[in-house]
């Protein structure tokens, strides 16, 4: 390189950065994740989580393998609390335990989940209905439909509010 011809040089030197960036994204190690970001930990042990729920729900509760679905719940339960663990915030991680909580029947730590969800995502109606869902069967029917009053003041779709009347009106109906 001539170092008195300044065009030269830093055409030399963008070929060597291209030639450069071009070795690493063919290289190897940039397709076994080397070169790429890894997965936050929280979300790693989110996933885990959602790989248990799944084998237990969709794979091993539908052939009534009770006890090892139960097992798979369990690792789930571990895997969500470890995400939460890590950030207290972390949505995905709330409404997946939650979930595992009501499938599982355990209605008192899923309302307590749903809501911890409400106050994370106040905007999601489903996540209300969710909540409203698990009071009632809590027989918690007065603050099912507190809940559900509290979801209506959180859009003006006609749509989605005509839906959270149909469920008060099926509260009221479980209610008599």
């Amino acid at each position: 390189l001539k170092e008195e011809d300044p065009m030269y040089s830093r055409s030399a030197c963008l070929i060597y950065a291209v030639i450069i960036v071009l070795f690493f994204a063919a290289h190897p190690f940039a397709k076994t994740g080397f070169a790429q970001t890894s997965m936050p930990e929280e979300k790693s042990y989110n996933e885990n989580g959602l790989k248990h729920f799944k084998k237990g729900y969709y794979e091993l509760a539908p052939k009534q393998q009770k006890s090892e679905a139960a097992r798979q719940y369990g690792l789930a339960e571990e895997e969500f609390k470890k995400a939460i663990a890590i950030d207290e915030g972390y949505l995905e991680a709330h409404v997946n335990l939650a979930r595992l909580y009501y499938i599982q029947k355990k209605y008192e730590k899923a309302s307590a989940e749903y809501g911890k969800v409400v106050e994370l995502d106040p905007w999601n109606i489903d996540h209300y209905v969710n909540l409203a869902v698990t009071l009632t069967e809590l027989g918690k029917f007065d603050e099912a439909m507190q809940i559900l009053e509290e979801a209506k003041t959180r859009t003006t779709d006609a749509h989605a509010l005509r839906q959270l009347d149909k469920y008060m009106d099926r509260i009221n109906e479980d209610n008599r």
